[in-house]
């Protein structure tokens, strides 16, 4: 990613060390597909011998993985990937010949020389940045001549009308007494039901009795709000499992029902944050028109701004210059 504030950084850098490929999570699991892998592999085949490369948001570096494999047609570039996040690459990718992964690195202020990059390229991530500032860094370390490709997300592509609906989705779930509220009530019920039981007290008698009642009116609230969610988020529902960690949070086995409770809500909180992000960063026509006047006043030329289209309809935004 560009430039984000502390938490969201701490929500990306837990999301990269859990090994994600790319920034959808499972929607590209063995990384960028289709259209997308097209796009880049046709663009690797066209570089240079012998030119310098700068992955703007490089992530856990599956732009970087998938030029590699054009190895055997290119020779003598070197990569260099830079992200913001503080990512553990632990399989040695980043200590291959030809590659220099970077992390901790705002591309608002990169630490580079001017003029050494031939290229600068970013795939789903310098829209998280400030344009104004990004745009001119990377104008910065291009030479003359040198060129930059981005792909965006635009506001009005299929993959953010998705993860837009999924937002929707995680709010509404975090909405008070809905369904996380429901669930918590009932683990907390169903907890005191266990810690009094047995029953060798009037006390405990008592609050067993309670926690029954309790458990019992959470239960019909809370199928009453799944009902709700399944009928209303049909298809990010199903995807998130929910009903499946239910199954297992209510199965014996699941000794510290809270705590998996609590790793849970944590990490749906920290999916929606990311979420929030990703669909914040989209690109509508207005940036980028204003992204176009950006590139033209930092020396950029010969731009091109087109649709990245498959069969399901449009996904992104593609942008290219080269340095004057």
């Amino acid at each position: 990613m560009g430039y984000i504030n502390k938490n969201d950084s701490e929500y990306w850098n837990d999301y990269w060390s859990q090994g994600h490929k790319t920034s959808f999570g499972g929607t590209f699991i063995n990384g960028y597909e289709g259209i997308i892998k097209n796009i880049w592999e046709d663009y690797f085949d066209s570089l240079r011998d012998n030119s310098q490369v700068l992955d703007l948001c490089t992530g856990n570096a599956s732009l970087l993985r998938l030029a590699q494999n054009s190895q055997h047609r290119i020779r003598g570039i070197s990569f260099t990937g830079v992200d913001y996040a503080q990512i553990d690459t632990t399989d040695g990718f980043g200590g291959q010949a030809g590659i220099n992964l970077i992390f901790g690195i705002n591309i608002e202020k990169l630490p580079f020389e001017n003029k050494i990059f031939n290229y600068v390229i970013s795939n789903f991530g310098i829209e998280y940045s400030d344009l104004s500032q990004s745009v001119a860094e990377a104008s910065r370390v291009l030479l003359s001549g040198g060129e930059l490709q981005f792909v965006c997300h635009c506001h009005d592509s299929i993959l953010i009308k998705s993860n837009r609906h999924e937002l929707e989705m995680l709010i509404q779930m975090f909405c008070p007494s809905d369904v996380l509220d429901n669930l918590t009530e009932l683990i907390d019920a169903l907890t005191d039901r266990e810690v009094n039981n047995p029953q060798k007290s009037a006390e405990q008698i008592m609050k067993f009795q309670e926690a029954c009642k309790i458990a019992e009116r959470v239960r019909l609230e809370l199928n009453e709000s799944i009902t709700y969610m399944a009928d209303t988020f049909k298809k990010p529902f199903q995807e998130s499992d929910f009903i499946g960690f239910l199954r297992y949070l209510l199965n014996s086995q699941c000794e510290d029902k809270q705590q998996a409770l609590s790793l849970f809500k944590a990490d749906l909180h920290s999916h929606k944050a990311r979420l929030t992000a990703m669909i914040n960063s989209a690109l509508t026509k207005e940036q980028l028109a204003t992204l176009k006047n950006l590139l033209k006043k930092n020396q950029l030329s010969k731009l091109s701004v087109n649709d990245v289209v498959n069969e399901d309809g449009k996904i992104a935004c593609r942008i290219s210059a080269v340095k004057e």
